[in-house]
């Protein structure tokens, strides 16, 4: 069910005065010489496509839960109100939703909500510790770090075709994944960069030439592992 405006009514929503009020208050006191028609303005302008957000995020994350919880216990609904874990998840990963319109980040913020429930759902300080990563790397970086974990794998269910004759490079691999970087060199290595300082990826060298089946060898540390597994929706056949 949705209401006059579209967005979905099996949740409570606030007013839209209440998010007025509260985004006008931050914007006036960010902006001091701003007066207060121009801070409800700004407000006026920002909370449309942050309600949007919010009940774009929240449908898509209760149909996924209604999904699992017609096939795993946990997923029921008077289990996960006293699964402290799932509801903190839910209450950090909104706010990092309501910030990106990205869609591997969304799916990432998924991911990590729903394992939160798990059983075997890592602790409360490695969950927060995650759910922060995702709020800081981009799309890209998500993405990039999905080839280092499993290059092979990656391609062949991407359609990607990489037969290098004698060398490779990993450089070479991921123009072959995402040919649309190939004019931003500089900016595919502050990713790796990015990746390895976060002990996500045990390298940061894209050029250095390798045997034939070298660029395949996977590049993701232990950690980088996890927070896959973390990030990466449950599967129930």
């Amino acid at each position: 069910m949705v209401d006059a405006n579209g967005a979905p009514d099996h949740y409570p929503q606030p007013g839209g005065m209440d998010w007025l009020h509260t985004l006008a208050s931050a914007v006036t006191a960010a902006i001091p010489v701003a007066g207060g028609p121009a801070a409800e303005l700004l407000a006026a302008i920002i909370v449309p496509p942050v309600t949007k957000r919010r009940d774009e995020w929240l449908a898509a994350l209760g149909q996924r839960v209604a999904e699992l919880a017609a096939k795993l216990e946990e997923f029921r609904p008077e289990n996960l109100t006293e699964n402290e874990a799932f509801v903190s998840s839910v209450l950090a990963a909104t706010q990092i939703a309501m910030k990106t319109t990205q869609k591997e980040k969304r799916e990432a913020l998924l991911g990590a909500v729903l394992n939160s429930a798990s059983r075997s759902a890592p602790d409360e300080d490695d969950r927060q510790i995650f759910l922060q990563l995702i709020d800081e790397l981009t799309g890209w970086h998500l993405r990039i770090l999905r080839v280092l974990s499993a290059p092979r794998e990656y391609c062949g269910q991407n359609g990607v075709r990489y037969e290098p004759a004698l060398s490779s490079t990993r450089h070479e691999l991921l123009m072959r994944c995402f040919p649309e970087l190939k004019e931003r060199g500089d900016f595919l290595s502050q990713i790796m960069i990015d990746l390895k300082a976060r002990g996500l990826s045990g390298t940061a060298d894209l050029m250095t030439m390798m045997s034939t089946t070298g660029a395949f060898e996977k590049a993701t540390t232990r950690r980088g592992d996890e927070f896959l597994r973390f990030i990466t929706e449950p599967t129930v056949a």
